[in-house]
């Protein structure tokens, strides 16, 4: 008894060793190949399209997906949205001192202090990207106000800084500038004022008339002003910019046949379609600026409409206190003032009878006019058999 239930014992632990030891080779190869697989396979860190990314400011190089918004942020607080058409690399290095290669900062030019060289590996690539740099008011070099402050870069060819059109957020203490180029920028301040004006937002700004393009802050309430004294008060939805050019000559299709313009025409264009805006325009005019046969109370805005090829009024109000005409859009294209002439000829009873109840419904009004018509022609029979009779 005691040989078979040691027999038993050992005919049990036998198998139970077995499995445990093949357990052992069969987990071990797969743990293996899961860390392998995971070396393998490494989580990549890259921007995302929307999400402030912060990238190191020593040049290492970082992976942009194209087509996206993606947005750079550095130590220092600078911040790069950017969109580029292809994939590419971006390397940015951000210095307190001004780079060997970057040359001399302009003579009237005081700099904030921090550098940045923004570099792609391809160079040709297109982008689109908007800079914006923090700055401390209390370091401000004597003299320089925050609202002088610009973004500007340095022109390897031309071996100079040159300034671009910025914009300044006085209350968040930031600096605003869009580029479609990369080099080695920086902050600028001078006494004199940016070397390149752009509209500010709620004071007026003269735009030149001849077509000349003029950058636009996006989000701000901007005023510009012709030199024939044309206001446009206007808000777009994206950075672009704008040209007007102003003739006294119909640049476009016939004005309607019993209509007339006070002679100025305004051709206004963004350098982008499909741009969001809201816009106020006013036009103001002279006595000896209505054509004849126009009264004031009958001026509008039109704008030629490209697709019909016809001038189209829209919805205009007149201030004929400071003779001034204002109308609302959200497009531009050629715009100018019209009025319908006055007609001269003779009115007829008919005529008469119905300018007399234009304030009517079409349907309402057709019915009344053919009701008289009917009663004056009963009237005119009923006079006639009474003078027979006579």
């Amino acid at each position: 008894m005691t040989k078979n239930k040691c027999f038993r014992k050992t005919t049990y632990l036998g198998p139970i060793i077995v499995l445990f030891l093949g357990l052992l080779v069969l987990t071990s190869p797969l743990q293996g190949a899961a860390e392998i697989t995971h070396a393998q396979q490494p989580p990549i860190d890259i921007p995302q399209p929307g999400i402030p990314f912060e990238i190191p400011s020593d040049g290492t190089p970082v992976s942009l997906v194209p087509g996206e918004e993606l947005i750079l942020e550095t130590p220092a607080g600078v911040t790069i949205s950017l969109i580029v058409g292809k994939g590419v690399n971006i390397s940015v290095i951000e210095s307190t001192d001004l780079p060997a290669e970057a040359g001399t900062l302009p003579e009237e030019a005081y700099g904030i202090g921090l550098y940045l060289t923004i570099e792609l590996t391809d160079s040709e690539v297109q982008v689109e990207a908007t800079l914006s740099l923090p700055y401390d008011p209390a370091t401000l070099p004597e003299g320089v106000a925050a609202e002088q402050l610009y973004f500007a870069f340095y022109n390897a060819s031309t071996e100079e800084w040159q300034g671009v059109p910025s914009w300044v957020d006085t209350t968040n203490n930031v600096v605003y500038a869009d580029t479609t180029h990369f080099s080695t920028w920086t902050i600028l301040g001078t006494d004199q004022g940016p070397p390149i004006d752009i509209p500010q937002p709620g004071k007026p700004f003269e735009v030149p008339g001849n077509g000349s393009a003029v950058s636009l802050i996006p989000g701000e309430n901007l005023i510009l002003e012709t030199p024939s004294g044309v206001s446009i008060n206007l808000t777009v939805g994206e950075s672009v910019s704008i040209s007007i050019n102003e003739t006294t000559i119909n640049p476009t299709g016939d004005l309607p046949a019993n209509a007339r313009s006070v002679g100025k025409y305004l051709q206004i264009e963004f350098n982008e379609t499909d741009v969001e805006v809201e816009a106020t325009i006013s036009m103001p005019y002279t006595d000896g600026d209505l054509p004849p046969g126009v009264a004031e109370g009958q001026l509008y805005f039109a704008f030629y409409n490209a697709s019909t090829g016809e001038w189209q009024g829209v919805p205009s109000w007149v201030d004929t206190t400071t003779n001034v005409v204002y109308a609302n859009t959200t497009h531009f294209s050629t715009w100018t003032v019209l009025g319908e002439i006055e007609s001269t000829e003779p009115t007829s009873p008919t005529t008469t009878l119905q300018q007399s109840f234009l304030w009517l419904d079409d349907d309402v009004r057709d019915g009344f006019l053919a009701l008289a018509t009917i009663f004056t022609l009963v009237l005119a029979v009923v006079a006639i058999i009474n003078r027979r009779q006579k």
